[in-house]
């Protein structure tokens, strides 16, 4: 989920070829894998159509007043979580006991690095160094 992001000025936004290149290294390596897109805008569920994307339109009619649930929730069950420079999915990743992984976007790496949800900051203002990372 990026829209927030998209109209603040201080914030900015990893471009989604960050994530279509993680998910390429990782995908041929999991059984049977699912790509669940957390968005606000499923525009951008077509730049992930090689994973046969999911998203909450998939699964139920929307929680009118709580829209954004769903993804919310299923941000905190994910087995691997890749977030973008957001609040909303870095709350999530910190209720997740369940993933093995959690990436975000770095624009000094100009790639998703790891990181620990609880020993990391919630929003990346400023660039990362090796020793910020996971």
């Amino acid at each position: 989920r990026r829209g927030d992001m998209v109209t603040h000025p201080e914030f900015w936004i990893a471009p989604v070829s960050w994530y279509v290149e993680w998910l390429r290294s990782i995908w041929g390596t999991m059984f049977a894998p699912v790509l669940y897109v957390s968005t606000d805008d499923q525009s951008v569920l077509d730049d992930f159509v090689e994973f046969r994307p999911v998203s909450s339109i998939d699964l139920s009619e929307p929680f009118i007043g709580a829209e954004y649930y769903p993804d919310w929730y299923i941000l905190t069950q994910a087995d691997l979580v890749a977030i973008s420079n957001s609040t909303f999915s870095f709350t999530a990743t910190l209720m997740n006991k369940a993933s093995r992984v959690f990436m975000r976007p770095s624009r000094n790496f100009r790639m998703l690095v790891p990181y620990q949800p609880w020993n990391s900051q919630p929003l990346i203002e400023r660039d990362l160094t090796r020793t910020d990372l996971a």
